[in-house]
């Protein structure tokens, strides 16, 4: 099967920005600790698409991050190389070893290509429950299938089918039919309410409901300060209105007392 390569322009404004960006955030998240596992999340999922829970172990390094799509219950080891030029899709349970890159490029010989900058790509996309070794190196334009296995060390060139095990040989790789998998229990109610949902738009819910109820809260705030000072106002006018006739109540009990002391003096 003939790999689709698509030409695309690598160097612009916009790209150059967005690398800058995702570095920047991919800096933070390797110099973070393992105690902040919810923040470290929180700033991996600015960078990749995630439909489930996942784990991905420091360092870990890609180009944009954007056409990075996970599916649910992904792991992936240490020193893990996503070179997303173009989208990579992996599917559900897929467990990946320290090492493994993923690249999307494709070398081009043409000279006016190489002098206009553009390079050529195609996807990567990897199937459910899958197991792929240590330092593992899937090439551009691969499909991998589904209930496969990859030993430590391949270089995966072509496609693989569903139910295979990889294995590296001298003269190259070697597959293995596993035979189909066996049927697994019947997944628990919250299991299957868990595969309905997606991760990434609940996270963007919640994230919504906290701002809203952050703006209530603060709107709740202002509303209090807004009547104390409105009731503190309201006193004040009551003090200015009492005040000239507490002065002219004085007055006249100042002449009381004059006239007292006039009449006592007599």
């Amino acid at each position: 099967m003939e790999k689709e390569i698509a030409l695309i322009r690598n160097h612009s404004f916009i790209k150059q920005c967005q690398k800058n960006r995702s570095a920047y955030r991919l800096h933070r998240y390797n110099r973070s600790f393992l105690r902040e596992y919810d923040r470290r999340n929180r700033k991996l999922k600015r960078l990749i698409h995630a439909k489930g829970s996942f784990h991905i172990r420091q360092p870990f390094y890609c180009t944009y991050g954007k056409h990075i799509f996970l599916g649910r219950n992904v792991t992936c080891g240490h020193f893990c190389v996503f070179e997303d030029e173009t989208y990579i899709t992996i599917g559900n349970h897929v467990q990946m070893g320290n090492g493994v890159k993923l690249l999307t490029t494709v070398a081009i010989h043409d000279e006016q290509l190489k002098k206009s900058r553009k390079v050529g790509v195609s996807p990567i996309t990897i199937g459910n429950h899958v197991y792929i070794g240590h330092d593992v190196i899937i090439t551009a334009g691969v499909h991998i299938g589904s209930h496969v296995v990859i030993e430590d060390g391949c270089v995966i060139q072509e496609d693989i089918q569903d139910c295979q095990l990889v294995m590296n040989k001298q003269d190259g790789i070697e597959t293995i039919s596993l035979g189909k998998p066996e049927e697994t229990k019947k997944a628990t109610w919250l299991n299957q309410i868990a595969d309905h949902v997606n991760m990434e738009t609940l996270d963007a819910l919640l994230r919504m409901m906290t701002a809203s109820a952050g703006m209530y809260a603060a709107v709740l705030i202002l509303k209090k300060i807004l009547n104390k000072k409105a009731q503190i106002e309201e006193n004040k006018t009551k003090w200015e209105r009492l005040i000239p006739i507490l002065e002219s109540m004085n007055k006249e009990k100042k002449h009381k007392i004059l006239d007292c002391k006039k009449k006592c003096g007599k």
